[in-house]
């Protein structure tokens, strides 16, 4: 593990917030505890998915590309114009959350592959940190490209958490799925303007919020599997469906 990374910042500001406390109310606080508290959860399972992987699948968690995960600035709004290491962490997260949830994952175009039934599809992940409509016509369409370019069918992995930023987590229940369903649907038409390509089986959604509460940090990572039939009589399944089937069968 290289020094001075991501990994050691967000180590040390988990630290000395615990040591001196946080100051609730201080925005400051907040966007440091939760940048540094997501930093430590989702490098902690990318990097156990990386451990637990087989040898074919270590194609994949490069030595090179882990490395770059820790680079970058802890905070969203210093990343500057350089995302390539939260794109890259983006990226291996999709292949972490489906290796550790029981999927096969596998090195190869569009960014990584994946079992999908009894086939092997792609994944496209694309971060976008705009809230403009035209950048996320530009990001699908690439995706949709690079799916196609890959000579198989496959998922493209949306990260939203630009829009997301709006929204406080503190909230009733009520409220907060109504208001990230918004958000989700607030590109719907963009994919469907954009949606002509038979290959793109559907998209995986990604937001990420936080907000202040007494005591602790709430924070919520959501996301959406949402299917693009090809046509009206094809059934949209997920990638653990059959895995679904079989243990009802066993019950």
């Amino acid at each position: 593990m290289p020094s001075g990374g991501r990994h050691e910042r967000a180590l040390r500001t988990i630290k000395r917030l615990n040591d001196e406390g946080l100051r609730f109310g201080n925005d400051e606080d907040l966007r440091l505890a939760a940048a540094a508290t997501r930093a430590a959860h989702e490098l902690i399972v990318l990097y156990l998915a990386a451990y637990e992987v087989r040898r074919p699948q270590r194609q994949l968690f490069t030595p090179a590309k882990l490395e770059r995960t820790l680079g970058g600035a802890l905070l969203d709004e210093d990343e500057g114009r350089d995302g390539s290491a939260r794109d890259i962490e983006f990226e291996l997260l999709q292949a972490a959350k489906f290796r550790l949830g029981g999927v096969s994952v596998y090195a190869g175009e569009p960014d990584l592959r994946i079992r999908y039934g009894y086939e092997k599809v792609g994944v496209a992940a694309k971060r976008i940190r705009s809230l403009r409509d035209d950048q996320v016509v530009r990001h699908v369409k690439k995706a949709a490209e690079q799916i196609s370019g890959s000579g198989l069918r496959g998922w493209i992995a949306i990260n939203l958490d630009a829009r997301f930023r709006s929204t406080s987590v503190i909230q009733s229940r009520e409220s907060l799925f109504p208001a990230f369903d918004k958000i989700f649907d607030s590109v719907n038409e963009t994919f469907r303007s954009q949606y002509e390509n038979s290959d793109v089986l559907g998209f995986r959604l990604h937001g990420y919020t936080y907000g202040w509460q007494l005591v602790r940090i709430p924070t919520d990572a959501d996301h959406r599997f949402q299917c693009m039939p090809i046509t009206d009589s094809e059934a949209c399944r997920s990638p653990w469906s059959e895995r679904v089937a079989v243990l009802e069968n066993l019950l």
